[in-house]
Order: C-alpha cells, then sequence, then structure tokens
C-alpha cells in the first residue's frame, strides 16, 4: 500500500512540475512589449552616454563584436518611435529617431534608424548586422560566366 501512495505521489509531482515547465515555456512565445520599450530606452542611453561597454547586456551575444568595433555620431537625443510586430511575436522591428550632431551645420540633425529585436531566453536584444559596405570595394574572387554579347537574344 505504501509503494502505491508513494508512486501515486511521485506522479502527481511529475505532473505539476510538466505543467510548471510548459508555463514557462509558453512565457517565452509571448514576450512583453513593454519590457521591448523598456531596454531600447536603456540601450540608447547607454549609447548617447558613450558606455558601450555597458550596452553589450542588451546586444544580441552573435552580434557583440560587429556592435563595438561599430562607429556612431555623437547622439544628443533620442525618442521610441514606431515598434511593428510581423507573423512571428519574438521578431520586432523598432525606429528610433536620433538627434546627432552634425558637422555640417550647429542644429542637430534627427535620423531615423531601424533596428531588429529579438526575444530570447526571457529577454530582448538589439539585433545589429554587419556593414556590408566593405564588399563593395573587394574583388571577387569567383568567376561568373561573362554572356556571350554578340548572341541573339531568345525570344
Amino acid at each position: 500500500m505504501k509503494v502505491l501512495c508513494c508512486c501515486i505521489l511521485l506522479l502527481s509531482q511529475g505532473v505539476w512540475l510538466s505543467a510548471a515547465s510548459q508555463q514557462i515555456g509558453k512565457g517565452d512565445t509571448q514576450p512583453d512589449i513593454e519590457l521591448l520599450k523598456e531596454r531600447v530606452t536603456q540601450l540608447w542611453t547607454l549609447i548617447q552616454e558613450r558606455k558601450k561597454a555597458d550596452a553589450l547586456e542588451y546586444v544580441a551575444p552573435a552580434a557583440r563584436n560587429t556592435f563595438v568595433y561599430r562607429r556612431e555620431a555623437r547622439i544628443l537625443g533620442f525618442t521610441v518611435g514606431d515598434i511593428q510586430v510581423g507573423d512571428d511575436p519574438t521578431e520586432v522591428q523598432v525606429t528610433i529617431t536620433a538627434q546627432i550632431r552634425s558637422i555640417i551645420s550647429t542644429h542637430p540633425v534627427a535620423m531615423p534608424i531601424t533596428e531588429r529585436w529579438v526575444f530570447r531566453q526571457g529577454t530582448w536584444f538589439v539585433q545589429i548586422d554587419e556593414s556590408k559596405a566593405l564588399e563593395l570595394f573587394r574583388r571577387s574572387r569567383t568567376k561568373v560566366p561573362v554572356e556571350d554579347l554578340t548572341a541573339p537574344v531568345p525570344n
């Protein structure tokens, strides 16, 4: 009889733990937009204060190197604008309007910046894409066949 009671107790505990873990999993798929706004504001405050090392905790781990070596203009202020949630609620587009110091003017310039934020491990991280500007000036190592320009065009 004791064995049966112990088995029932263990099974009920297993069901309770399983239900609790499913609730935690569901929490990951329902990200909090208020938390996103808070983290966006905190990140841009640190960027404005030029505290890149502190801002790293808001950057997706795979993009941290790119963030550290990225150069930014002097941010004088910012406002969090539009937040667009697509089909996947764990990936959103956030538009920031940053007021930056202009080299050619004494007045700040408003510049819209769109960032992709992802919800991972219970919080939001900004995804920093690596610049593709250098690729424009590199020679391609692959050989692309050149079409015969004297051949007639097929209809």
